[in-house]
């Protein structure tokens, strides 16, 4: 029997993948989400989204995401993630090529700029807004990167298209783009999310995602959640890990209602004071 048939849950609840189901609209990330579309709807051109390790910056961009998406008549929508720091001239444009279903085999460096730009000026011509949305936007570490999209930028704007590009990254990226001055006057909104306040957030988070998952009664008493607020410094990342390897201890341990006794031993096990704090709390 796993913790699941124990606490009568459908589904691991506190799984850390960008599960739109589980997005939590209260607190900074409803707010933040909330303003995000305001900036589109304002035609916005470039936004920066800040967060450190943990705060839902990948769940929020999947979530924009999709609901552009649900609009096709409305919006095209494009969603590149940076995977490594080795990426370099080209990269935005092919990437953005392959979305675009251009063929750009035996196509220049230097060429693809016009056939990339081309293609949106098509879609923005047939009366749609496009929309650039780049997560792990701070793993970007060499400047013609952000030359390209400085330029794509400046070609939408003189042609006056509807277009929003939108970084999501780490406090890092703000020192980046800070050494392209030109690149940096041209974000016209900016973004922070925040850990959650107050273990009442981090309650209501908790449970939510309980309710998503199929359980309706608490099964963590107030001194839990005060407890894994504490531990976690409402940092959502850090309350699912905690909060699902105390699911794990209370099914080990025959207990229905789990308290700070629980969720104490979790921390201690993890080493939290060293090897979680240096992953998440610690991290810029």
């Amino acid at each position: 029997m796993s913790y699941l048939d124990y606490y009568s849950l459908k589904e691991p609840p506190f799984a850390n993948v960008p599960d739109l189901r589980y997005f939590y609209s209260s607190s900074s990330f409803g707010e933040a989400y909330n303003k995000l579309i305001l900036t589109i709807e304002n035609s916005k051109q470039l936004t920066t989204v800040y967060g450190k390790c943990g705060l839902g910056k990948t769940v929020l961009s999947r979530k924009l995401f999709n609901s552009f998406e649900s609009a096709p008549d409305k919006y095209e929508a494009f969603l590149l993630v940076c995977i490594h720091s080795d990426m370099g001239a080209g990269w935005l444009l092919q990437k953005m090529g392959r979305q675009l279903h251009l063929d750009l085999s035996g196509v220049n460096n230097s060429d693809y700029f016009e056939k990339v730009a081309g293609k949106l000026e098509s879609i923005c011509e047939a009366g749609k807004h496009i929309i650039i949305m780049i997560d792990e936007a701070s793993m970007i570490a060499n400047m013609e990167v952000f030359e390209e999209i400085r330029g794509l930028v400046d070609f939408m704007a003189d042609n006056k298209y509807m277009f929003s590009c939108i970084f999501f990254g780490l406090p890092t990226l703000e020192e980046k783009l800070s050494t392209n001055q030109p690149l940096q006057q041209r974000v016209e909104a900016r973004v922070v999310l925040s850990e959650f306040p107050t273990s009442s957030v981090t309650k209501d988070y908790i449970e939510h995602r309980l309710r998503i998952a199929g359980l309706h009664e608490s099964i963590f008493t107030e001194k839990a959640y005060q407890c894994i607020h504490f531990s976690s410094r409402g940092n959502p990342r850090l309350i699912n890990i905690i909060a699902d390897n105390t699911l794990t201890e209370g099914h080990l341990l025959k207990i229905k209602q789990l308290d700070e006794r629980e969720v104490e031993r979790v921390i201690i096990e993890m080493g939290y004071n060293t090897r979680m704090k240096s992953l998440f709390l610690d991290a810029q």
